[in-house]
């Protein structure tokens, strides 16, 4: 039994290695941010996590970029994002959305150093707000930047693409 047990072990922290190895290793990423240097790396590195849906890894990321720079609001945007985590999955569950809109409160209260970066909090606000009254189809429209902040990001900052899952890639618009 405990032969078992010790090999179920190895095989779980193997897989979990592997894993955070492979997540290592999603391309580049570059987004430009107000934030500082060893922050900007983490960021970059949870956005490539989140458009290969290592959510897990991803808002661990963000959370260190957080931690590098204490004035990085748009990091509190990346935890957000993180908080819905397969966005064609719906309903999600209360305490996510709580904890989404609890970060974008994080984000709003540092204060986003950026246009840029305000209009990107500001966005994912939107899908948070009064998440407890609003219906998920309507939830469902609001990913899609239908008629939302979201969509108007791309015409103001240039570049980038909508990708299928709903998250938007404004990578190196600002070099």
């Amino acid at each position: 039994m405990k032969r078992n047990l010790r090999k179920l072990t190895l095989a779980l922290l193997a897989s979990t290695l592997a894993t955070a190895a492979s997540a290592q290793q999603l391309g580049q990423v570059s987004f430009k941010t107000s934030c500082a240097p060893a922050a900007q790396e983490k960021f970059d590195r949870g956005l490539a996590m989140v458009h290969s849906f290592f959510y897990p890894y991803s808002i661990q990321a963000f959370t260190e970029a957080a931690a590098a720079d204490p004035q990085c609001a748009i990091a509190y945007w990346g935890i957000a994002i993180n908080h819905r985590p397969n966005p064609l999955i719906l309903p999600l569950p209360a305490a996510a959305l709580k904890a989404g809109l609890e970060a974008v409160e994080k984000g709003n209260a540092i204060g986003a150093k950026t246009e840029r970066e305000r209009d990107w909090i500001v966005a994912i606000e939107v899908y948070y707000r009064d998440y407890d009254k609003v219906p998920d189809d309507a939830r469902a429209r609001l990913r899609k930047g239908d008629g939302t902040a979201r969509a108007k990001i791309p015409g103001r900052f240039g570049g980038g693409r909508l990708l299928r899952a709903g998250i938007k890639r404004d990578c190196a618009s600002e070099r």
